[in-house]
C-alpha cells in the first residue's frame, strides 16, 4: 500500500486531480446511482480534488489548522512550495576609514588655560600680595570640589576681589589672568569676562534691562568693573554715590544666583580702601566676601618688570622696536 502511495505523490498534481475525478466518475458508473444523490465515494472524491485546487491557489489557508486533514491533502495535492531565497552574496568592501577623533575635551581645554594663565602670572613679580590672595581662592575652589561643592563653596552671594593700586601696575591683567586660572581649575563655568565701566551709571541705570543683560552675560565668568573709582566718588549734587545704582542691582543678582558670578574690581589706592571700609558701602558689603588684594607697595624690581613687560606688549603690538635706558 505504501508503494501505491508513493507512486501517486510522485506524479504531477495535475494527473491526480483527474485520477480523482476519474475516480469519482467510475465509482458513479459503477453503483449505477441515478437521480439528484451522487455516490459518496464519488462525491468525496471530487469534495478532495476541489479542496486540494482550492488549497493550492492559497485559498483554504485554514485547512493548515487541522492537522489530520492537512497531512490527507498533503498526500493528495501538496501545496506549492515557496521558492527559497538565495541568501545574498557578500560583496567584497574596502576597509572603514578610522573614525576621526572626538573633539578635545572640556578638562584638555581648561588644562591648557590654565597652563598658559600659571606661566602669565609667574611674569608678574613683586604682587607677592596678590598671588597669595589668588592662591587662596584657588585652594578653596579646589577644597569645594573635593567636597562635591560647586564655585568656591562660599556662603555668600558672590565673592568680590578689590585689586587696588597705582595705575600701570598690572591690575586689569592680573584679574584676567586669574580668570583664566580660575577657569583652568573649575572654579569658573565658563572662560567669559564681561566688563562694566563707569557709562553703567548713565547708560543703564537702576534694574534696566542693559544692566541685567551683563549681568546675565556674566553667569558662571567674571563680572569685572574697571577703574572702580566710580563706585565710591561722591556725587556731584550731593547726596549717595553714583555707584549706589549699580551696586544695589549686582548684590540682588548675585544673591538670586548664589556663587555663580565672580566680580573684580580695579580701583586706585584710595578707593580700594574707601570700598573696603567706608560706612556708606557697609550695607552691599556685608551681603558679599569682600577680598582686597593690594598693588601699592611694589619695589624698584617690580616696577621695572612691569614696565618692561608694557614695553615688550607695545612692540609686539606696533611692530616699532624700543629701548630702555
Amino acid at each position: 500500500m505504501s508503494l501505491f502511495w508513493n507512486a501517486i505523490r510522485v506524479l504531477p498534481a495535475s494527473v491526480r486531480i483527474v485520477l480523482l475525478i476519474a475516480l469519482g466518475i467510475a465509482l458513479y458508473r459503477a453503483l449505477k446511482l441515478t437521480g439528484p444523490y451522487l455516490s459518496p465515494l464519488a462525491f468525496a472524491a471530487w469534495a478532495i480534488a476541489g479542496a486540494g485546487l482550492l488549497r493550492a491557489a492559497g485559498l483554504l489557508q485554514f485547512v493548515d489548522r487541522v492537522p489530520p486533514l492537512a497531512a490527507a491533502l498533503d498526500m493528495l495535492i501538496p501545496r506549492p512550495r515557496a521558492a527559497a531565497t538565495p541568501m545574498p552574496t557578500p560583496r567584497a568592501t574596502a576597509p572603514a576609514s578610522p573614525a576621526p577623533p572626538p573633539p578635545a575635551a572640556t578638562i584638555s581645554d581648561r588644562e591648557s588655560v590654565r597652563a598658559a594663565a600659571e606661566q602669565a602670572l609667574g611674569t608678574m613679580v613683586g604682587i607677592e600680595d596678590a598671588h597669595a590672595q589668588l592662591a587662596v581662592l584657588a585652594n578653596q575652589a579646589i577644597l569645594a570640589q573635593q567636597r562635591g561643592l560647586k564655585d568656591f563653596g562660599s556662603a555668600a552671594a558672590a565673592i568680590v576681589l578689590v585689586l587696588h593700586g597705582p595705575s600701570g601696575t598690572g591690575k586689569s591683567a592680573f584679574a584676567r589672568h586669574a580668570a583664566d586660572l580660575l577657569y583652568g581649575i573649575g572654579a569658573l563655568a565658563k572662560r567669559n569676562i564681561v566688563e562694566l565701566g563707569r557709562d553703567a551709571v548713565s547708560v543703564y541705570g537702576v534694574d534696566t534691562p542693559g544692566l541685567q543683560a551683563k549681568l546675565e552675560a556674566a553667569l558662571g565668568g567674571v563680572l569685572l568693573i574697571e577703574d572702580a573709582d566710580w563706585l565710591v566718588a561722591e556725587s556731584d549734587a550731593g547726596g549717595a554715590p553714583p555707584g549706589a545704582s549699580i551696586t544695589g542691582p549686582i548684590v540682588a543678582f548675585a544673591q538670586r544666583n548664589p556663587g555663580k558670578v565672580l566680580v573684580m574690581c580695579t580701583a586706585s589706592e584710595k578707593a580700594g580702601k574707601q570700598i573696603a571700609s567706608d560706612p556708606a558701602q557697609r550695607l552691599w558689603r556685608a551681603k558679599v566676601d569682600l577680598r582686597t588684594i593690594n598693588f601699592a607697595n611694589l619695589d624698584d624690581e617690580a616696577l621695572w618688570s612691569i614696565l618692561h613687560t608694557a614695553v615688550d606688549k607695545a612692540e609686539s603690538e606696533t611692530g616699532l622696536a624700543m629701548k630702555i635706558n
